[in-house]
């Protein structure tokens, strides 16, 4: 109709000054040659190739979204002349279920696009949820949100990345399934419903499943000392352990062994390669090679290894579990601590030795303790009881010759008189002393007073 193209003229114009839309897919790639779902070509109702679906699949996940592909046959990048006349609309859309740990909800991503210029730069992006009847028919669609989209001439595709936050936030383990999708096209002209153009599969038999990895790749290494883990060795002998990695990653890594506790001061640890590359599901070997420092016998060290690598987001991750290794450094010889030979006799003779010693010991103590203690003391006693009677004695020897003068001292002497024997606690015998009457009073002289003859 003549007075539309001024219209349409203008549409084209705004559509060149457009942004344009990618030209390249961002997909990670080998997708569109094994797609979860696909559907025979050159059947589209209208017979256009832009209309008609030849694939589909789920791909590109990561921790906010996730991304959802349609491909046609080919894709138009502005709308033919021939229709310009009808302002046809045509819809893709692309429907998945979300199963979660609170149930299965279903969703549709629906690219509208007008008649258009370049690139289509018009076409809008929705998202829906569903609502589905007993076979398989769409009852009910209500708008939940705006996916980003993507309209891609040289792949023929149409891309949607849906914001994992607007259907129910799955995560790793959770599935997408019930994946169909359909075209459908309409005129702005009249307010009739949309034609199907073409349909892939449907929501009763839908496609491939797709199982959620939480938009991180999973790592899950382990490591495994296969050699003793207890080992004898020097300086000139160093302990050398076996080991083997295992990967149940999704996707290969560097692995480096490393000490996970501090060495020893002087003591040293290698590996006799610097990364162990193991696959995803995979197992590699090696050995780790410790060697003591320092001038030290008789002990074990205990160090503790483990694997390091780096994931595909350039982070440190380490493996799931550690190996602990024992070093044993035996005694030096002749020390008498490993045992047998010549060796272990000289042990057992110094332990004989160490024996006597200590027996002998014993002995000097008990005779010290019994000098000490008991003979001294007696020997002591004994030498006052001689002391004692001597005086005794002598104290006699001056005393006068009659009785004792009433009311005077008493002197005990042993029994027997003065000429017995020696005074002491106890009289001759052990006999009990006899105690003697008063004595009388010292005078210069005699009893009559006069100085006494001198004795001859």
């Amino acid at each position: 109709m003549p007075s539309a193209r001024p219209a349409l003229a203008i549409l084209l114009l705004l559509g060149f000054l457009a942004p344009a839309a990618v030209l390249a897919p961002l997909a990670a790639g080998g997708d569109a040659d094994d797609p979860d779902m696909d559907d025979k070509a050159d059947d589209a109702a209208s017979g256009r190739a832009a209309r008609d679906l030849i694939a589909g699949w789920v791909t590109n996940e990561t921790v906010d979204g996730i991304e959802f592909d349609l491909q046609m046959s080919a894709l138009e990048p502005f709308t033919p002349y021939s229709d310009w006349q009808n302002l046809p609309v045509v819809y893709y859309e692309f429907f998945f279920d979300v199963i979660t740990p609170q149930g299965l909800f279903s969703y549709s991503a629906k690219a509208t696009v007008p008649m258009h210029g370049p690139l289509a730069a018009f076409t809008t992006y929705d998202l829906y949820a569903v609502t589905y009847g007993s076979q398989g028919a769409v009852l009910n669609q209500t708008p939940i949100g705006n996916p980003s989209g993507r309209y891609i001439v040289n792949a023929a595709t149409i891309s949607f990345t849906v914001a994992k936050s607007q259907i129910g936030e799955p995560a790793r383990g959770d599935i997408i399934e019930g994946i169909w999708a359909r075209t459908q096209s309409a005129s702005q002209r009249n307010t009739g419903d949309a034609i199907t153009e073409d349909t892939m599969l449907s929501h009763v038999s839908p496609g491939r499943s797709f199982t959620l990895t939480g938009g991180e790749t999973f790592y899950s290494i382990t490591i495994t000392v296969t050699s003793p883990t207890s080992v004898n060795a020097s300086p000139e002998e160093p302990a050398r352990f076996d080991f083997t990695i295992h990967s149940d990653s999704e996707k290969a890594a560097d692995v480096q062994v490393r000490n996970a506790t501090a060495l020893p001061a002087n003591w040293t640890m290698s590996t006799d390669r610097q990364y162990y590359t193991v696959d995803a599901g995979g197992n590699t070997t090696g050995q780790v090679t410790i060697t003591p420092g320092g001038n030290i016998t008789n002990v074990t060290r205990r160090i503790t290894i483990n694997g390091q690598f780096r994931d595909d987001q350039n982070a440190t991750r380490s493996t799931e579990n550690t190996q602990t290794l024992s070093v044993l450094i035996p005694p030096a010889p002749g020390s008498g601590g490993g045992g047998g030979g010549a060796s272990g006799q000289k042990g057992q003779d110094l332990t004989v030795y160490l024996a006597g010693a200590g027996v002998a010991g014993a002995a000097a103590l008990g005779g010290l303790y019994w000098y000490a203690g008991i003979f001294k003391p007696a020997r002591r006693r004994e030498r006052a009881k001689a002391s004692f009677s001597k005086i005794a004695q002598q104290r006699l020897g001056k005393a006068p010759r009659s009785g004792p003068t009433p009311g005077g001292p008493r002197l005990l002497l042993p029994r027997g008189g003065p000429g017995g024997a020696p005074m002491g606690p106890t009289g001759p015998r052990g006999t009990p002393q006899t105690p003697l009457g008063p004595m009388p009073p010292r005078t210069p002289g005699g009893p009559s007073g006069r100085p006494l003859p001198p004795r001859r």
